[in-house]
């Protein structure tokens, strides 16, 4: 067994499996040591706390369930690595893969595009820094457990659509608040290596399921424990009386579908309400496919309307519970890697994110990202954010008020870091007085969230100052000074006012950034900045990256102040983008710079890469 080099996502290592050799003694050496724990866990004691009596532990694995060709694929081993020496045009970011456990930390990888010259393999460190010969710190991972995380991710087996250096990025650090990747997957293999026997699962392949196809045909359907009707629910005259029997059915599903298996039981025995309506055999056929993510098997290969019409499907739910639950000696060998799957699954969905957002929102999502569409109010808001870390508050204007329900909702659901909406200029003393409502209803948030965190030390919050979104706002207001469309720009005083800027990139970022440095940005605002530039660079730089000549024109900020803080005071639509666009450009004021120079920022914390203004201005002209 590898003992410093583990998944980074299963927690199991690349080598050192011991399988017992076939015997009737071990078989029944096995039995009683297996037993003699499982009684104690019935009790509600710890496996620890067993004597051994003489006995020697188990510590290899049975035969009669794990055999080498189980175990093959767990000596595959693959890397998210990150090269900042890259060549241009060639992603910093990469995948390797298949190699080996090479010992000390290293895993060995077969020569590929990412070859050193001379050699026939990269050796690579994990977890640390390395060294020029083994470069260093790599993700280690297999490839099954990959899949699984892309699919958890994406909802599908396609990883070409995942941000691989952000992923690189928030495995590294594993999150808000937890120990370092090594030590929590050393801390799973450690266990996993005490108690071999009760971890035997962990080492069953979680893709390729031996048996499972055959249970889905036959066993499901045939099984009578499966077709059981359901008890007929007499009411005795009793009027259900609760929140949930006011809503309509649809919205009723919806709400049980966000519900772990547990919660629901809970709420059925809670709320009779909820009781009669998960009464529905249809109910549950979907419940399995809502909260059984990980068995596609089961909606895809076998559809559920292919199974028998007298199929009891919350019997079937209840039944796929508990016998895909990871336990103490599992022995099911139709079952056992769909209950390994379902434990790396569960791991994955750390690192996923779930978009919440109004119910009569017309947003669309990428696919495979889990969305709550609910209204904002505080119960709905709770139980949408319970089991997040974190939370990333990006409503639009017409949600700003909303913001300090939603910190309320964040701190009673237990959330660890909530990051503001901003993404603008913070708190700017600059800004022209026609913002100071607008700032006002912002700035509420931000009061209560400081609030919030001087009363549970348990609940953070970060804002981000981003200034302006550069690559974003010049491609789409030209009156910021630059057409992209026509190749034409107006140029307000002399051009040489300098303002920050942050591409969108670096905006997310900064996100990654937070997360990966939460004592260093507890409670605060931080200063993000891709740029600090001005218009006449700018210039230069669309005119050298489209290759022609632009069309100029001149224009004063003064003239753009005076019509904007007319159109305040008349209440005419447009003063908004005239003062937005005086305030950035309003020369000698620096009312738009959010740090004097990127050291007085904090983008080299929050790992935003500095941008010239060619790079803005290609992100700028891109399509």
């Amino acid at each position: 067994m590898a003992y410093d080099c583990y998944c980074a996502i299963c927690g199991v290592g690349f080598c050192g499996m011991l399988i017992e050799t076939p015997s009737e003694t071990a078989s029944e050496r096995r039995r009683r040591w297996i037993e003699k724990r499982s009684q104690a866990l019935r009790a509600g004691q710890s496996i620890d706390q067993v004597p051994h009596e003489g006995e020697e532990p188990v510590r290899t694995y049975d035969p009669k369930i794990v055999g080498w060709e189980n175990v093959a694929w767990l000596y595959k081993a693959y890397c998210l690595g990150f090269n900042p020496q890259a060549a241009k045009g060639k992603g910093k970011t990469f995948v390797s893969g298949p190699g080996y456990y090479a010992d000390a930390g290293e895993i060995a990888i077969k020569s590929g595009t990412d070859a050193v010259p001379g050699q026939d393999r990269n050796v690579y460190t994990c977890y640390g820094s390395g060294t020029d010969d083994t470069p260093g710190p790599v993700i280690p991972f297999h490839g099954c457990c990959f899949e699984i995380l892309t699919r958890v991710l994406t909802g599908s087996t396609d990883s070409s659509t995942i941000d691989m250096k952000v992923l690189y990025n928030v495995m590294t650090e594993a999150g808000i608040g937890s120990a370092s990747l090594a030590q929590r997957q050393a801390a799973t293999a450690n266990s996993h290596h005490s108690h071999t026997d009760q971890l035997q699962y962990c080492t069953t392949h979680p893709i390729e399921t031996s048996g499972l196809e055959n249970f889905l045909k036959t066993d499901m359907t045939t099984d009578s424990k499966f077709k059981k009707p359901f008890a007929q629910f007499d009411l005795k005259g009793r009027s259900p009386a609760s929140p949930f029997g006011k809503l309509p059915l649809e919205l009723v599903y919806q709400i049980c579908s966000y519900l772990p298996g547990d919660s629901l039981k809970a709420l059925t025995q809670a709320s009779l309400s909820i009781q009669v309506v998960t009464q529905d055999n249809w109910f549950w056929k979907r419940f399995i496919q809502w909260d059984m993510p990980w068995f596609w098997e089961f909606y895809s290969s076998q559809n559920p309307k292919d199974l028998p019409g007298d199929v009891n499907y919350k019997r079937l739910y209840m039944w796929l519970d508990k016998m895909t639950a990871a336990r103490y000696g599992m022995d099911d060998l139709a079952l056992i890697g769909v209950a390994n799957r379902r434990r790396i699954w569960g791991v994955c969905e750390e690192l996923a994110i779930t978009i919440i957002t109004r119910t009569e929102s017309k947003a669309t999502f990428p696919p495979g990202i889990s969305v709550i569409r609910t209204t904002y109010t505080l119960e709905n808001l709770t139980s949408a954010l319970a089991g997040q870390d974190a939370a990333v508050c990006v409503v639009g204007p017409g949600g700003i008020g909303a913001q300090v329900t939603m910190i309320d909702a964040a701190d009673a659901a237990g959330v660890k870091r909530f990051i503001l909406d901003d993404f603008g200029w913070g708190d700017n003393p600059k800004s022209f007085p026609e913002f100071n409502a607008i700032q006002e209803h912002r700035r509420a948030g931000w009061d209560h969230a400081k609030t919030k965190a001087e009363s549970n030390p348990n609940f953070t919050y970060t804002g981000i100052s981003t200034g302006n979104p550069i690559d974003w706002a010049l491609k789409r207001f030209p009156p910021m000074g630059f057409d992209v469309a026509r190749c034409s720009a107006i140029i307000y005083d002399s051009g040489t006012e300098r303002f920050t800027g942050t591409t969108l990139e670096g905006i997310g970022q900064s996100v990654v950034g937070v997360l990966q440095h939460p004592d260093e940005t507890a409670n605060r605002f931080v200063k993000a900045q891709s740029i600090i530039t001005c218009q006449n660079e700018l210039l230069d730089a669309f005119q050298s990256v489209s290759g022609k000549q632009w069309e100029v024109q001149r224009a004063s900020t003064r003239t753009l102040k005076e019509n904007g803080k007319r159109k305040f005071q008349e209440g005419i639509s447009g003063w908004i983008l005239d003062l937005v666009v005086a305030q950035l450009f309003d020369e000698g004021q620096s009312r738009c710079l959010l740090a004097r120079s990127r050291e007085d920022s904090d983008a080299d914390l929050l790992g935003i890469a500095e941008e010239s203004p060619e790079q803005v201005a290609a992100k700028a002209l891109a399509p």
